[in-house]
């Protein structure tokens, strides 16, 4: 009886939000004041973690920067300076867990209640599953995503009782499709959303409406850690030295050193770095994105695509058929160097 009231209900539901979201395409969004908020960035020492900071500083917010470069978060907060804001600099490892909470002990008794909390730092590794270490697996997994645990467990106690907060969330395109030569990054960033939508929907059953929570999805970051963009797929053999280049195809985390047998430029289908024409997604700088990732923490978007025509690819990789994924993807064809150095045994 009662499922058969709830099922109109539902639909109603469903009616509403559609127009609310179509209502909302013509009236310009609230947005928030975060002038005197304590903000705490992880990863602020180079990329969209600086550069969301340097934002955060023209709003007359205190910052408070992690990152495990010393030169580069105080580089960081200097500049923060300059801009008018109150910067924090602390050296932090966030693959440590007892290093994130003692810094996290710091902030609240030398700064206060950090009320934005930003998980931004992470790393990357780009080559084929079986070549990449077990070290390197682990450190991904640390910094990307159990970091956030640790943060948030530090943090969002406060958040909870004065019901006031934000939580966001740096994931990745990565997060909601793949891509191959990354795994371990792509599994890190599918667990980064989860725990972005798992974590809302916690707050809300908790009835904590004060608490905010913002996932971040950028496509393709043009930083220093994006190197070589390639054409379709070649294997070359290389040397036994050293080839590694991050990926020109997500968010601006820096590399994890390995060895490798072969250096593969290698087609994903996901954007031109190099070719000439249009390009549905192109690459952005991070100053573009801090704006971007800006406008959907003043206005609490859940989620924010970056560009926003990612959300409609993300749609489409999850409506179409398997056979017409790569075909999907092949519309902005993104190279990104590898290292390969797995090989099958010759007869």
């Amino acid at each position: 009886m009662y499922l058969l009231l709830e099922i109109p209900l539902f639909i109603l539901i469903i009616l509403y939000s559609y127009l609310e979201a179509f209502v909302k395409l013509f009236i310009p969004a609230k947005r928030k004041l975060v002038t005197g908020e304590i903000v705490l960035i992880t990863g602020a020492g180079h990329g969209l973690g600086r550069a969301t900071a340097y934002e955060f500083a023209k709003h007359r917010s205190i910052v408070v920067l992690w990152d495990i470069n010393k030169a580069g978060i105080e580089e960081t907060a200097a500049e923060c300076g300059r801009l008018g804001a109150t910067a924090y600099p602390f050296v932090v490892d966030c693959s440590k867990k007892e290093e994130i909470y003692c810094a996290a002990e710091k902030v609240k008794r030398q700064i206060g209640d950090v009320s934005i909390l930003m998980n931004n730092a992470g790393v990357i590794t780009t080559t084929d599953l079986l070549s990449t270490e077990d070290h390197d697996i682990e450190k991904i997994f640390e910094v990307n995503i159990l970091a956030h645990y640790w943060t948030s467990k530090a943090f969002l106690p406060a958040m909870m009782e004065n019901s006031h907060g934000h939580i966001i969330t740096v994931a990745s395109a990565v997060g909601h499709i793949v891509a191959p030569f990354i795994v371990p990054y792509c599994s890190s960033k599918f667990a980064a959303v989860g725990l972005h939508r798992a974590l809302t929907m916690e707050l809300s059953a908790l009835k904590k409406n004060g608490v905010q929570t913002s996932c971040v999805c950028p496509m393709f970051i043009n930083s220093d850690f994006v190197k070589n963009p390639s054409s379709r797929c070649r294997l070359q053999r290389k040397s036994s030295e050293q080839v590694v280049h991050s990926s020109s195809f997500f968010d601006d985390s820096p590399e994890i050193p390995l060895g490798g047998a072969y250096h593969a430029k290698c087609l994903t289908g996901l954007g031109s770095a190099a070719g000439k024409g249009m390009r549905l997604m192109p690459p952005l700088e991070p100053e573009q994105v801090a704006k971007q990732v800006m406008e959907g923490i003043l206005t609490n978007q859940s989620m924010i695509f970056i560009p926003p025509f990612l959300k409609f690819s993300v749609m489409l990789d999850r409506f179409l058929p398997a056979r017409a994924i790569p075909a999907l993807w092949k519309l902005n064809d993104i190279k990104f160097d590898v290292v390969v150095a797995y090989k099958d045994k010759e007869k």
